[in-house]
């Protein structure tokens, strides 16, 4: 089962999220429309959970809560003290009017208790909360191929989660963790990481994150092997069909097969979080047989949904990934003043990250 996170409309013509588990998203929203829900808007699928944390505390949250959280994006230093101060002004104010009450009555006690219990909830209230801000920032290191700033704050996690009873799960810590050590060489301990959670996770999701360990270390060939294998595991997943082309794409590899596989993400309903990715990979197809100006438009309009988004997890990679893909299109417009611009903006990130292929392929046009 997939657990499938929407947007839709009651009978009262109330927008509201629900959560549904079905097998394909086609059965999780015939599902709603027989409970007479209009205007169906699939905001997330088991694919897209990265993108917003995967900690015990955010899987628990309400439907509504999740899909507040997707769209407010990550927690900067600023926004965690912000919550912090909030919290705790709340409680400060509770426990001011408590012990005012009790000192009224003489009750020397009472405000000492009152002001210890405000002090372990304030205590408690910041350590929770830094979870978030932990989390956060370990996205941003990930999303830079910081690999030991990665597994450091995956570190303070780990404590932080025992002290509050919650944190990522273990599978969810060895996604990231595994993942940093192939970036420091580590492949095997990497592998092994990884492998050992395979008994608690869907075999298609399993293989997919193994796939990507290869594709960093290198392992082209059994990396592609693994994706195509984790897409034949569920086919009725669309983001695996559009990470399948985003993959052979990349690395201009197969581009009919790329090509087929977009056919079939297209048929299968898509998390709203999906769609820039499609209109990258159309953009780039458009790119690859020569319409150049189709692909300036399509990667221009990818590039929009992510630069109205800045706040998301992963929205910095996929807007520096894009703004690589367009340089290569406007160069072959003739348009070199843009095209050296999206590069220069781009450059950093592409080389951080390693993406080769997009930084040879910029750098020989502009």
């Amino acid at each position: 089962m997939t657990t499938y996170l929407w947007t839709v409309r009651d009978k009262r013509g109330v927008e509201i999220a629900q959560k549904v588990n079905a097998e394909t998203a086609q059965e999780a929203r015939e599902m709603l429309e027989a409970q007479g829900f209009t205007d169906l808007k699939l905001v997330k699928d088991d694919i897209m959970a990265e993108i917003s944390a995967k900690s015990r505390v955010v899987s628990n949250l309400s439907a509504a809560e999740q899909v507040k959280n997707l769209k407010h994006g990550k927690t900067t230093l600023g926004k965690y003290l912000v919550k912090v101060a909030r919290d705790v002004f709340s409680l400060t104010l509770l426990c001011g009017i408590l012990i005012w009450w009790r000192w009224t009555r003489h009750d020397v006690t009472g405000e000492i208790a009152y002001g210890l219990i405000l002090a372990v909830a304030v205590i408690s209230i910041a350590v929770i909360r830094l979870n978030t801000y932990l989390f956060a920032r370990m996205i941003e290191a990930r999303e830079w191929h910081r690999a030991e700033e990665v597994l450091r704050l995956l570190g303070w996690m780990k404590i932080v989660g025992r002290l509050t009873h919650g944190g990522l799960r273990a599978e969810d810590a060895a996604r990231y963790r595994s993942m940093a050590l192939v970036w420091q060489g580590k492949v095997v301990e990497a592998l092994a990481e990884w492998t050992q959670h395979e008994s608690k996770l869907k075999e298609w999701t399993f293989i997919s994150h193994l796939s990507g360990l290869h594709e960093e270390a290198g392992n082209l060939d059994y990396a592609f092997e693994l994706r195509e294998k984790s897409v034949a595991l569920n086919p009725s997943i669309a983001a695996l069909w559009t990470d399948l082309a985003w993959k052979y794409l990349q690395h201009e590899r197969n581009l009919p097969r790329a090509k087929e596989a977009m056919a079939q993400a297209e048929k299968l309903a898509q998390p709203e979080l999906a769609k820039p990715h499609l209109i990258r990979n159309r953009g780039i197809i458009a790119m690859r047989e020569g319409r150049y100006e189709e692909a300036e438009k399509l990667l221009q309009e990818a590039l929009g949904i992510w630069e109205a988004s800045k706040g998301q997890h992963f929205c910095y990679s996929n807007r520096m990934l894009t703004k690589g893909f367009l340089c290569q299109a406007r160069a072959r417009l003739g348009k070199l003043t843009q095209a050296r611009k999206d590069f220069a903006e781009a450059k950093g990130w592409l080389k951080a990250a390693k993406i080769r292929t997009v930084l040879d392929r910029c750098e020989a046009l502009v």
